[in-house]
């Protein structure tokens, strides 16, 4: 494993984050188009996914997991904080992963335990498995946290809720007391990401940091929700994963023009044995040369169709709106191993010279690898996809 010096990693997370404030302050994209332009959010995603993959991960966790969450879950308390999010003075990480309950998030151990007399909720880490896991953001730059917990209200469990949690200072940047964050260390690829380890020791927040679309407490600690079973409630205010998937399917569509780009220009370009014997003709004149990257080339323009009209059933679910989860699913797994396909052959048919880190496919297929688990394991996912469909086909419903 390479050494790194703090400073090391100090350059190594700055530039991405850099990188992100060069976006906000261009004002291209903002939280809001959720709401009237949701292609924005899903075209920047494709677009900074060609550039950097530590940028567009750290774009998608400020943008769409936590400031899409919070656009998704809040009320009119909760407004002020949509500029402070487009402009990074409010930046936060996405904690619904705990260590012990990765694949079972539902039954996750933190709390948020309403206290009435001090009208505030106790947000709590009661072990070791129930610590954050793998948070985006966490480590470095967040300051603030959306946290999902089980809520706590006059002793009855009423189910996952989110709660918006400072986990820093926003004078001296330091954790605030009761927050631990740890470093997850040296990744395979994207280490511009600042992934962490969090957890929450009794940390107090006022009543009004719960995200109440769909549920709340009053201050005298009723609570209240039109979404009266907690499997269900569970699912609205995890929504973002939904879009999540399509945020993931958009950085796949970058980063695979832009592999396919740099493999079919590059082999324009390098000149092999010709007619004559010597170097005089181009390696994509070869049937091997066409054979691995024209196939993939059409299989990525027919996926790339397929995003456009996930996207579009995302923007307007009206006739779609049974089987939304399916294709929003099935977009983002086909997409991940596509790109990963597409990667690893691009990079062989660039032979050393796809090597070189300059050639960017090393950062191409971290973000392949990062979209093959991110949002749900894709096998897994695909399991749900035949099992929902096939119960369609049972019930009649196409």
């Amino acid at each position: 494993m390479p050494k790194y010096t703090y400073k090391d990693w100090d350059e190594t997370r700055d530039h991405p984050y850099q990188k992100l404030k060069k976006v906000t302050e261009s004002k291209v994209v903002s939280i809001r188009d959720f709401e009237t332009n949701p292609h924005n959010i899903f075209a920047a995603h494709e677009f900074l996914a060609m550039a950097c993959s530590s940028l567009t991960i750290k774009f998608t966790v400020q943008f769409n997991l936590f400031g899409g969450s919070i656009f998704a879950l809040c009320t009119d308390r909760h407004k002020h904080l949509f500029d402070k999010i487009d402009d990074l003075s409010v930046l936060g990480c996405f904690c619904l992963t705990e260590l012990g309950y990765g694949n079972n998030a539902v039954k996750m151990e933190t709390t948020a335990t309403y206290d009435e007399a001090k009208k505030e909720f106790e947000v709590h880490s009661p072990s070791v498995l129930s610590q954050k896991y793998w948070i985006s953001n966490g480590f470095k730059h967040a300051n603030h946290s959306l946290v999902f917990a089980q809520t706590i209200v006059k002793g009855k469990n009423e189910g996952v809720n989110a709660f918006l949690v400072p986990t820093r200072d926003l004078k001296t940047h330091q954790p605030i007391a009761g927050v631990t964050i740890n470093d997850m260390g040296h990744k395979l690829g994207v280490n511009g990401v600042d992934n962490a380890a969090l957890k929450y020791n009794k940390v107090r927040i006022p009543r009004e940091f719960m995200m109440n679309r769909y549920a709340d407490v009053t201050a005298d600690g009723q609570f209240n929700s039109d979404v009266k079973k907690i499997p269900q409630r569970f699912f609205k205010v995890t929504e973002r994963l939904l879009s999540g998937r399509i945020c993931i399917a958009a950085m796949c569509i970058g980063a695979q023009k832009a592999c396919l780009m740099i493999a079919v220009r590059y082999a324009q370009q390098r000149l092999s044995i010709g007619v004559s014997g010597k170097s005089t003709e181009p390696i994509m004149s070869y049937q091997l040369q066409q054979n691995a990257l024209m196939p993939l080339f059409a299989r990525s323009l027919a996926l790339n169709a397929l995003y456009n009209w996930a996207r579009n059933v995302f923007k307007n679910p009206v006739n779609n709106a049974h089987d939304q989860l399916m294709i929003c699913c099935i977009t983002k797994t086909m997409l991940g191993w596509n790109l990963l396909k597409v990667t690893n052959t691009c990079r062989e048919r660039c032979g050393g010279m796809g090597y070189l880190s300059v050639a960017k496919f090393g950062d191409y297929l971290a973000i392949a690898h990062t979209c093959l688990t991110a949002e749900g394991d894709n096998r897994v996912l695909m399991t749900k996809i035949v099992k929902d469909y096939m119960t369609n086909m049972k019930n009649k419903k196409f």
